[in-house]
């Protein structure tokens, strides 16, 4: 479906990936956050206004899982900025070895920190949160 249709009916376009992904939202790698997970900190391989992708070792599909969201610089962790979400794993991945989590619920507060941290790495000022 083409941009112009899409807009002509208030349609979201939808992302589709090399890999056959459907997405309504790009994914964005090396986006500067940490999860701690169940008392186990990991990086966030990519992130996306739906979701995000994590190393592997927690529980199966389907089930439930609340985390906290870090933004990092390097090794410096700006705890006092992470933000408690839920969300439910989709997806396992078995190379590189990580699960997808979708996120529950985009609160305007978690929106804003996506959003933030994408700004901060691609140098694109953000226009809806100033």
């Amino acid at each position: 479906m083409g941009v112009a249709l899409a807009a002509k009916h208030n349609l979201t376009e939808v992302a589709v990936s090399p890999e056959g992904d459907r997405r309504r939202y790009a994914r964005v790698n090396d986006c500067g956050l940490s999860a701690n997970i169940n008392g186990r900190l990991v990086e966030v391989l990519d992130i996306s206004l739906s979701g995000v992708r994590v190393e592997a070792g927690f529980p199966d599909k389907g089930e439930n899982v609340k985390f906290t969201l870090i933004p990092r610089t390097d090794r410096q962790l700006f705890v006092n900025q992470s933000m408690a979400v839920s969300g439910r794993i989709v997806r396992t991945i078995t190379s590189p070895e990580a699960v997808a989590i979708r996120f529950d619920r985009v609160s305007y507060s978690l929106a804003k920190l996506i959003i933030g941290v994408v700004a901060a790495r691609t140098g694109v000022e953000p226009f809806l949160f100033k």
